[in-house]
């Protein structure tokens, strides 16, 4: 039995808590059950509109209709969105999508600054590119259907100037006249063209011609040849990381013409058609290249004794057979 002088503190509830301690607690929620907690109450739901829980919406997890992305474009998004996902009906029997030019026009409109979009497994052939936000640096469409002259409109009105990184990993339709719509994109650094069979020599020879700040390049499983790798190896002098994975067009021959890519430090070789020597010509005739990673196939026999020999010649590298 308590003693008669004894104080009681009330219950400590969360709704005890103050407003800024609640905001940090909604900050982990994903998007789902954020728009759950603003069903709780008054106080929650004004809480959940704070612009600082909506800087990074991720929609992935969630195949979102379009009537469910414009109850979320007029309820959250604001000029504090930084970046935004979304998980498109391509493999879906439903016919819908995750974006429409109206969506697109209101998310231009409410979200100024957005810098990042990356979109998967969407149809975005209906879609204007010239209405994406104008301050994007990096753009993903990720295993998505466009139209071969998709971003013609976005070039043509210059709305893509700012994009620094580009990803069209799997994108369909993606061809050496999509590239030549993307020369006018003067601070691209990264291209990530991987799964982009359509892609040949003219396709690379537009882009090396006229994007000379290339850092990173993704050619994974593009039909590329050795005179792509010409261009490469004499236009892209600030190229630093390349991936041919899968490139089996590409010889010891092509992989001589990097040997002049002073800043090169990762290279990936995997399932390509290059001999072990054709391998240490190339880090033979390179001592200015300061190679940090290079990955080999394993299936292509090299032993524990190859690897040591391999990375003796260019002290600091690493490599990886995978």
């Amino acid at each position: 039995m308590a003693n008669q002088g004894t104080i009681t503190s009330p219950a400590l509830t969360i709704d005890s808590l103050a407003d800024n301690v609640l905001v940090d607690i909604f900050s982990f929620l994903d998007v789902k059950d954020k728009c759950r907690t603003a069903q709780v109450c008054r106080r929650w739901n004004s809480l959940i509109h704070q612009k600082s829980l909506w800087k990074h919406i991720d929609l992935t997890p969630f195949k979102v209709d379009l009537r469910s992305i414009w109850k979320l474009v007029r309820a959250y998004y604001t000029d504090m969105l930084l970046s935004l996902r979304l998980h498109g009906f391509t493999e879906s029997i439903k016919s819908t999508e995750c974006i429409s030019n109206a969506v697109l026009t209101d998310i231009k409109s409410r979200c100024p600054n957005l810098r990042e979009l990356f979109v998967t497994k969407a149809n975005l052939i209906t879609i204007n590119s010239s209405l994406l936000p104008a301050a994007l640096k990096q753009l993903t469409l990720h295993k998505c259907l466009i139209s071969v002259d998709w971003f013609k409109p976005a070039v043509d009105k210059g709305v893509l100037e700012n994009v620094e990184k580009l990803s069209l990993c799997g994108t369909t339709r993606t061809s050496d006249a999509t590239l030549k719509d993307l020369t006018k994109l003067p601070k691209l650094k990264s291209i990530n063209l991987s799964g982009c069979y359509r892609i040949g020599e003219s396709g690379v020879s537009a882009i090396c011609q006229s994007l000379s700040q290339i850092e990173e390049a993704y050619f994974d499983g593009c039909d590329i040849n050795d005179q792509c790798l010409h261009h490469i190896g004499t236009r892209w002098t600030s190229l630093k990381v390349i991936i041919l994975e899968n490139c089996s067009r590409i010889t010891d021959v092509g992989l001589g013409s990097l040997s002049i890519l002073k800043k090169l430090t990762h290279v990936n070789l995997v399932s390509c058609s290059i001999g072990k020597q054709g391998v240490i010509n190339f880090l033979t005739v390179t001592p200015s290249v300061k190679l940090e990673c290079l990955k080999l196939s394993k299936d292509a026999d090299y032993t524990g004794d190859d690897v040591s020999k391999l990375e003796s010649l260019k002290p600091g590298l690493q490599v990886e057979l995978i």
